[in-house]
């Protein structure tokens, strides 16, 4: 499994040229695992159900508190293959099958990527889709262990729910840790 910090990394590397390198990401309420809590809404309201990953939007920049924008590039975290794309809500999902038979979904993207290519870790999948009126633009990666009869053809997430996957955090440790301390930074990159 990548670490964050790697993932940080890989993110600074893709999106060198704008200047709004990441320093650290922090996730609030609602931003997590597990979490009900629906962040973008001016009221405190639910999700219809449990988050199933992580969303990312805010990170430090020095001591600057920044968010992502529509248009930053998302690397893959893993090398991989495009197992499935669907769409949801604010652009696409991509699936993304690895070496050791993990899924990573990274969602709210545009990405030209189609079913069966093979990508490096750091390489371009997407960018962030712009904000959708209701939702500011971010991206959320999710992580689970595919069934062994997965079928990927038609694969969206009403589906995903059907199927009842268990999901995990992507970068398990720094997140857990992260998020016990809410708000805080999740990692450095030095």
């Amino acid at each position: 499994m990548i670490s964050l910090e790697r993932y940080t990394y890989l993110y600074n590397e893709l999106n060198n040229s704008d200047g709004q390198q990441v320093d650290s990401w922090f996730f609030p309420a609602g931003f997590g695992l597990g979490d009900q809590l629906a962040w973008w809404r001016k009221e405190v309201s639910l999700r219809s159900c449990p988050h199933e990953g992580l969303d990312f939007y805010w990170f430090r920049q020095g001591e600057q508190r920044c968010h992502l924008r529509g248009g930053e590039m998302v690397p893959a975290p893993v090398p991989a293959i495009v197992a499935a794309r669907c769409r949801d809500y604010m652009g696409t999902s991509l699936f993304l099958v690895d070496t050791r038979q993990s899924c990573y979904v990274l969602s709210h993207i545009n990405t030209p990527l189609s079913v069966g290519t093979s990508i490096q870790a750091g390489a371009k999948v997407g960018v962030v889709a712009p904000d959708n009126g209701a939702v500011p633009g971010h991206l959320h990666i999710s992580r689970f262990q595919p069934q062994k009869d997965m079928v990927w053809q038609g694969l969206d997430w009403p589906g995903l729910h059907r199927l009842q996957v268990c999901f995990e955090a992507p970068f398990l440790d720094e997140v857990r840790s992260a998020l016990s301390r809410r708000g805080n930074e999740v990692c450095k990159n030095e």
